[in-house]
């Protein structure tokens, strides 16, 4: 019987495996394993309430819902647990730093690199002065927009705000 999972749901992050502590009751030392999405999982035993199970972080790369399983192997029979889940959320991104600092009035196609975390291709959004652009993300920690002679058409500061949506 699978009761409740720790953690119970995790933000994308790059490179970093998770330890999934599964809790219940009857876990066999020799024939509990837990199941991913499907997937069989590196699994150890801590004891008949616990099991702890390696995730890797590809299986962490995609925000939506994982679907985590138990299966025990007692004298030749399987059963399966019910199924718990275990959510995976888009980072909330956050930005440290920009370049170049000093753009020109009136010049189109500028870009403007961002540093910072949680930049995911085909998620991150970005608006520019609060105008929806769609920034070129080259990796968890880079992106950069490119602004139009409308964002910089007189003396000022350009404001770059960027997002993921839910979960």
């Amino acid at each position: 019987t699978l009761a409740s999972l720790n953690p119970q749901s995790q933000s994308i992050s790059q490179g970093l495996d998770v330890t999934l502590r599964v809790y219940g009751q009857n876990f066999v030392r020799s024939g509990s394993v837990v199941r991913w999405n499907g997937q069989l999982r590196s699994t150890t035993w801590v004891s008949p309430t616990q099991l702890d199970a390696a995730i890797p972080h590809s299986d962490l790369d995609t925000a939506g819902t994982a679907r985590v399983t138990v299966l025990a192997t007692i004298a030749g029979t399987t059963r399966e647990s019910a199924a718990a889940s275990f959510e995976i959320r888009n980072p909330q991104p956050a930005t440290v730093n920009s370049f170049p600092y000093n753009l020109l009035v009136g010049i189109n196609n500028q870009r403007v690199t961002i540093t910072g975390y949680g930049f995911l291709r085909g998620v991150t959004t970005a608006t520019v002065n609060g105008r929806q652009v769609y920034p070129a993300v080259e990796s968890f920690s880079t992106l950069s927009v490119s602004l139009n002679t409308s964002d910089v058409d007189s003396l000022g500061t350009v404001r770059v705000e960027v997002t993921n949506p839910p979960p």
